[in-house]
C-alpha cells in the first residue's frame, strides 16, 4: 500500500514524492525537473535559527513536507544620496528572507548619478570565515534599477578585509568606493553574468547563497 505524499519546493517549483522515495540523494533532488544546472549549488532553507546548508550530490536526506530548497551560483567570477529608508523598498520575498535571517540591516533607496533609484542593503556585523580578518564586517549589496529583471552583481565590505594568514587584501578587492558618504572596500569583484541571472528564480536569497559560498572558498 503506497505511503503518503511529501510536498516540498525547489526554488519556485512545487514537487511531490511518495514516502517510499525517501531518503533521497542530492543528485536525485537536483535531477527533478527543471534539473539544477551543474554550476549551481542546491541549498536547504533552514528552519528556526539554524543555518542554511548546501546539499551535495552525494548527500542523503530524508525529505519532509514543507521543506524549501533553493539554488544559487557556485562561483561568482572574479573580475548618491539617500532619498528613502526602511519599509516597502524590497519585494515580499526579499523582505521575508531578511526577516528569516534575523540580520541587523539598513535598507536605503539611493538616487544614482543618472537620476534613477537603486536599493542598497547593508547587513551589519556580517560574519566572515576564519581565514579573513576582521571576523565580522558591514556588507553592502545593491539592487540596481530594473531589479529583479536586472541581476545583482558584486558586494562591498567595511572595514577593509584582509587574509588572516598573509595580511593581504583578497583578489580584486584592492580599491575603495564611496556609498552613502562612507568608503567601502571596493567590489569584491565577483560577477554573475547577465545570461546566468535567472529571472523569476534568482533573488536576494540566492545571491547571498553565492556570496557565502564564495567567501568560504
Amino acid at each position: 500500500m503506497p505511503g503518503h505524499e511529501i510536498h516540498f519546493k525547489i526554488d519556485k517549483t512545487n514537487h511531490t514524492i511518495s514516502e517510499e522515495q525517501n531518503p533521497m540523494s542530492g543528485a536525485a533532488l537536483r535531477a527533478l525537473p527543471p534539473a539544477v544546472s551543474p554550476d549551481y549549488d542546491l541549498w536547504l532553507r533552514a528552519r528556526g535559527s539554524e543555518d542554511d546548508r548546501v546539499i551535495e550530490p552525494t548527500t542523503t536526506i530524508v525529505v519532509e513536507s514543507g521543506m524549501h530548497f533553493y539554488t544559487a551560483k557556485k562561483v561568482i567570477t572574479p573580475g548618491e544620496r539617500p532619498v528613502l529608508r526602511g519599509a516597502n523598498l524590497l519585494s515580499d520575498e526579499d523582505d521575508a528572507f531578511l526577516a528569516r535571517k534575523g540580520w541587523d540591516c539598513d535598507v536605503t533607496a539611493v538616487q544614482n548619478p543618472n537620476g534613477r533609484q537603486e536599493v542598497q542593503i547593508v547587513v551589519r556585523a556580517f560574519p566572515m570565515p576564519s581565514k579573513y580578518r576582521p571576523g565580522a564586517v558591514d556588507l553592502l549589496v545593491r539592487q540596481l534599477p530594473g531589479y529583479p529583471e536586472i541581476g545583482m552583481d558584486m558586494f562591498w565590505t567595511r572595514p577593509d578585509v584582509t587574509e588572516a594568514g598573509t595580511g593581504r587584501k583578497p583578489h580584486c578587492c584592492e580599491s575603495v568606493e564611496h556609498y552613502q558618504g562612507v568608503p567601502w572596500q571596493r567590489r569584491w569583484s565577483r560577477h554573475i553574468s547577465a545570461d546566468q541571472w535567472r529571472v523569476g528564480v534568482d533573488n536576494l536569497e540566492t545571491f547571498f547563497g553565492s556570496i557565502i559560498k564564495e567567501l568560504a572558498r
